[in-house]
């Protein structure tokens, strides 16, 4: 091995010239089971007292302890619940709604399901919520009704 800036002959193992001082220059091999074999960078280069252009490191394989780099781009994840319904599916869910028992069944089903698209399920939600407040409002009328009704049967002129 010599020195890169005044040629002398270096002994292995060094780190600066003992006849200039200047460092000396170290490469590795990209040999995957040999970790710490240094030479110096003018050993792969015959000509004269430079090489042409100076030596790039080499990346060290570390062979099966290596982590795989994932080389794809991930592609963004589409929910299916944030598509709006179709103009044709409101009108079947509106023809659905027209039944008696069918609509109270699949409003629970829309309202509660995980696969259903979120506009569908607000909408289920909606009218279950305005079904139990006409429910509510229809027994408290009743109440009134048959208390008020009650009382004109007892009172007869």
């Amino acid at each position: 091995m010599n020195c890169n800036n005044c040629g002398a002959n270096l002994p292995e193992g060094v780190k600066f010239c003992p006849r200039c001082g200047s460092a000396v220059e170290t490469s590795y091999e990209a040999n995957p089971y040999d970790y710490g074999s240094a030479r110096s960078a003018s050993d792969n280069y015959q000509g004269g007292s430079q090489p042409p252009y100076p030596p790039q490191p080499e990346p060290i394989n570390y062979g099966a302890y290596q982590q795989p780099v994932n080389t794809y781009q991930s592609q963004p994840q589409t929910d299916l619940t944030d598509l709006p319904v179709t103009v044709g599916s409101w009108i079947g869910v509106f023809l659905i709604s027209c039944l008696p028992l069918v609509n109270l069944i699949m409003l629970f089903v829309w309202a509660f399901s995980s696969s259903t698209k979120k506009s569908l399920k607000n909408y289920a939600r909606a009218m279950l919520i305005m079904s139990l407040i006409g429910i509510v409002l229809g027994i408290i009328i009743a109440v009134i009704v048959s208390i008020i009704g009650a009382n004109v049967h007892t009172y007869r002129y």
